[in-house]
């Protein structure tokens, strides 16, 4: 088992390597970045090709075939994987941790975030199929990421990988803009109840937010990127999806954060001082560095190699 899961690590990274910024740059327009500042989620069609998929999906089934110490089921009533999350796998799974190091992702979030690295947070999964009853009868409470992590700044990325088609109608909701609102307070995703807090955040009223909200067709491969501090949720069943989280220039380690008890990582970083990038531990790998940065002006590529070949509308924006 070991054997083959070092086989995957080692194709994951001989594949990653032969990308390029110029590859993913084909993948990401000017156009992405402008949407991703402004409504905080954008769709980049094709980041991870179908072979990367495949070996993606096997770590993902086999994650789940053997559960970590922070899986659960997040559907009431469910079988006990119904709607199975689980996180920091990549501390035991060498494939997904060459994936996170040497992936596209890392890049892409780089590029959106408007910032000159990557760091790696964390990875985690989430399997939520329609043909599950229970799975299909729970819904993804409203909520942040970024208030359960142990960070503080505004360059906080998940890069949320679909390894399955998704149907408009099953995607999570996002609600565009809401990464520019002040953080809530985080709450247990099975019951929805707040964690306990000296000093609680507001509390989330999606119904009091209003605003417009955002769906995605999806095919495998294709990532929805979206700011750690965007409001999303909701009762889709999307199938497969592997989220890595990414943090930019500017983001720091929160020791306060980190001693309430429920903010990842979930192992102390010991040596890490508070305020510090996170990139000054071993846990937390730069995974990205724009050779670029600064320099780049707009992306030598066209609306139909963005989009897959699909017709598009620049001055709409509509390239998701």
């Amino acid at each position: 088992m070991l054997a083959r899961r070092v086989l995957a690590a080692l194709l994951l990274a001989s594949r990653a390597d032969a990308l390029s910024t110029a590859s993913v740059l084909r993948k990401i327009s000017p156009l992405h970045v402008d949407r991703y500042e402004r409504e905080g989620v954008v769709v980049v069609r094709g980041l991870v090709d179908a072979d990367v998929v495949e070996l993606l999906r096997r770590e993902v089934d086999g994650a789940v075939a053997e559960p970590g110490p922070h899986a659960e089921d997040l559907a009431p009533g469910g079988t006990g994987k119904s709607y199975f999350t689980d996180l920091e796998l990549s501390t035991r799974r060498p494939a997904l941790r060459a994936f996170a190091a040497e992936g596209s992702a890392a890049c892409a979030a780089a590029l959106l975030m408007k910032s000159r690295t990557s760091t790696f947070l964390y990875d985690q999964i989430f399997v939520k199929h329609a043909r599950d009853p229970a799975a299909a009868a729970a819904a993804t409470v409203f909520h942040q990421d970024a208030p359960y992590w142990s960070v503080e700044g505004s360059q906080i990325a998940s890069v949320s990988i679909a390894l399955d088609d998704v149907d408009e109608r099953d995607c999570l909701d996002f609600l565009p803009g809401t990464h520019r609102l002040p953080e809530f307070q985080p709450v247990h995703f099975a019951s929805g109840e707040p964690y306990e807090s000296e000093s609680p955040l507001p509390t989330l009223d999606v119904a009091a937010l209003g605003g417009p909200r955002a769906r995605f067709d999806l095919s495998p491969g294709d990532a929805v990127v979206f700011d750690g501090r965007l409001v999303h949720g909701g009762a889709g069943s999307f199938g497969r999806a592997l989220v890595l989280r990414f943090v930019g220039d500017d983001v720091v380690f929160s020791r306060a954060r980190f001693d309430s008890g429920h903010a990842i990582p979930t192992r102390d970083p010991v040596g890490l001082a508070d305020g510090a990038p996170l990139a000054d531990h071993v846990d937390f790998p730069v995974c990205y560095v724009d050779p670029f940065f600064g320099k780049r002006g707009a992306s030598p590529v066209s609306v139909l190699e963005w989009s897959k070949g699909k017709a598009v509308n620049e001055e709409r924006g509509d390239f998701s």
